[in-house]
């Protein structure tokens, strides 16, 4: 049921951390002339916001992936604690 979105995100993920190592490497390969037209900026926010898109994908499929495990262990208990009531109650 999440797989595939999992699966996708994490895809994505990939691609972004290829295109923020693409983006340092170019700035550092090009330091010289970076500096020389005082374009730092330029290339860290570049690089901030695909850095930021992968953690905000990164987030969002660990939340998932432990949601997935999560929910029927709540399930569970609340299934366990229903019957503990159900069994108190009709036993008095």
């Amino acid at each position: 049921m999440f797989r595939a979105r999992i699966q996708r995100w994490g895809a994505e993920g990939q691609l972004e951390v290829a295109q923020s190592y693409r983006y340092l490497n170019e700035s550092l390969s090009g330091i010289r002339d970076v500096k020389l037209l005082g374009r730092e900026q330029f290339f860290v926010d570049r690089f901030a916001r695909a850095r930021s898109r992968v953690l905000h994908l990164q987030a969002r499929t660990d939340t998932l992936s432990q949601s997935s495990r999560l929910v029927p262990e709540t399930l569970f208990v609340v299934a366990t604690i229903g019957a503990v009531v159900v069994l108190t109650l009709g036993g008095a």
